[in-house]
C-alpha cells in the first residue's frame, strides 16, 4: 500500500475508511541500535585478527545516591505520527519526529490523542511521567491536556468519550497506588490539577 517504514504496533482506521494511521521512522532520528542492525556486514565482523569490540568502563567511585542513569532511553520512542491514503499510497505526517508511546483517533476522527513519555519520576525509578496530548488531523498546533501524569508502561491507559469531546485516562504504573480515573473535558483549558477525579469509577 505504501513505501512508508512503520514504526508501530498499532494501525488504526480513520472513520471514512479511506486512510490508516500509524507511527513511522523519522528520517532525522536513527537510534544506536538501528545502526547497528541495519549494516549486516559490519567491519571485521569476521575478522579474528580485527575483533569489533567496544569496552565501557564505569567510574572508580560512585557516592551512594548519585546515580542518574534512565532505566532505558525515552528517545528510543521518537518517531513520525503519519496518515497514510489507502488508495494512492500517499502519507501525511501529522508530528514529526515526537516521542509517542500511543495514541487514538477520536470517534469523528479529526483528532488524536497520544502520549509523550517526558522523564523517569526519579533516578532509580522506572515509573515514566507522560504528557497527554491532542492534535488535530489537520495540522493545528498540539495541546497538553494532562502533563507528566503516572501512565503504565505502554502508555496506553486512555480513551476517548463517544462525543469526541472529552479523554478519560486511568494513573498505572509501578509505583501508582490508587489507580484514580480523571476525565478531562476538551471544551474547557483546565490542567491537571483540576481534572474531574472518579475515584470509584471502575476502568
Amino acid at each position: 500500500m505504501s513505501s512508508v517504514e512503520a514504526r508501530s504496533e498499532k494501525i488504526e482506521w480513520t472513520p471514512d475508511s479511506t486512510k490508516v494511521l500509524i507511527t513511522s521512522l523519522s528520517e532525522s532520528f536513527v537510534h544506536p541500535t538501528d545502526e547497528i542492525s541495519s549494516d549486516p556486514n559490519p567491519p571485521h565482523a569476521h575478522n579474528l585478527a580485527h575483533p569489533s569490540v567496544v569496552v565501557y568502563t564505569p567510574p572508580t567511585h560512585v557516592p551512594p545516591g548519585s546515580g542518574a542513569s534512565d532505566p532505558w532511553d525515552l528517545d528510543s520512542e521518537r518517531r513520525d505520527l503519519t496518515l497514510v491514503d489507502t488508495q494512492s499510497g500517499s502519507a501525511t505526517v501529522l508530528l514529526h519526529n515526537e516521542r509517542i508511546d500511543a495514541f487514538s483517533l477520536s470517534p469523528d476522527g479529526s483528532r488524536v490523542a497520544y502520549t509523550v513519555p517526558k522523564r523517569f519520576e526519579r533516578p532509580g525509578s522506572q515509573q515514566a511521567l507522560y504528557d497527554l496530548m491532542v492534535t488535530r488531523v489537520d495540522g493545528s498546533q498540539s495541546r497538553v491536556v494532562a502533563s507528566e501524569i503516572r501512565l503504565g508502561s505502554d502508555g496506553d491507559t486512555f480513551r476517548w468519550s463517544p462525543d469526541g469531546e472529552k479523554i478519560s485516562f486511568r494513573t498505572a504504573g509501578m509505583e501508582e497506588k490508587s489507580s484514580d480515573c480523571y476525565v478531562a473535558d476538551l471544551r474547557s483549558e483546565e490542567h491537571t490539577s483540576e481534572l474531574q477525579s472518579h475515584p470509584d469509577l471502575v476502568c
